[in-house]
């Protein structure tokens, strides 16, 4: 979201969600192999533009 106050002067915010997940599951002869991931990221972003 942007707002601009003058036509130079603005200020703005941004949010981003981020969501990873891999599963892997594998039966190899004798033994267990097993990958499981997560990754879950929440980013905000705040700002002052000056535009000329």
């Amino acid at each position: 979201m942007k707002v601009q106050f003058l036509s130079w002067l603005a200020v703005f915010a941004e949010y981003r969600h981020t969501q990873f997940d891999a599963n892997w599951d594998d039966d190899v002869t004798g033994s267990d192999a097993k990958i499981t991931s997560v990754l879950v990221t929440n980013h905000f972003h705040f700002g002052v533009g000056f535009h000329f």
